[in-house]
C-alpha cells in the first residue's frame, strides 16, 4: 500500500473539515483577514495604559481575546484549505 499525500480537491467531502463552517468563501476569509489586522492596529492604544485602572485592563484583556479569536480562525481555515 502507497502511502501519498492527496490534494484537499481529491478527498471525498465528507472525508474533511467542514472549513466553510469558519468562513463562507474565500472572501469571507480575505475580509477577516483585513479585520485581524485592523484589530493589531487599534490593541496598541493599550500601550502604556494598562496600570492606570482596572478598566482598561480589563478593556485590553478583551481586545486581546477578540484579536487572538480572529487571529486563530484565519489561520484554521488557512491550515485546514491545504
Amino acid at each position: 500500500m502507497e502511502n501519498k499525500i492527496l490534494d484537499r480537491k481529491d478527498i471525498p467531502k465528507e472525508s474533511t473539515w467542514d472549513i466553510e463552517s469558519l468562513f463562507e468563501n474565500l472572501q469571507a476569509w480575505e475580509d477577516a483577514y483585513e479585520g485581524v489586522a485592523k484589530l493589531a492596529n487599534k490593541f496598541s492604544v493599550h500601550q502604556g495604559q494598562l496600570s492606570k485602572g482596572s478598566k482598561n485592563l480589563l478593556e485590553a484583556l478583551r481586545d486581546r481575546d477578540q484579536l487572538s479569536r480572529a487571529m486563530e480562525n484565519v489561520y484554521v481555515y488557512t491550515h485546514l484549505l491545504l
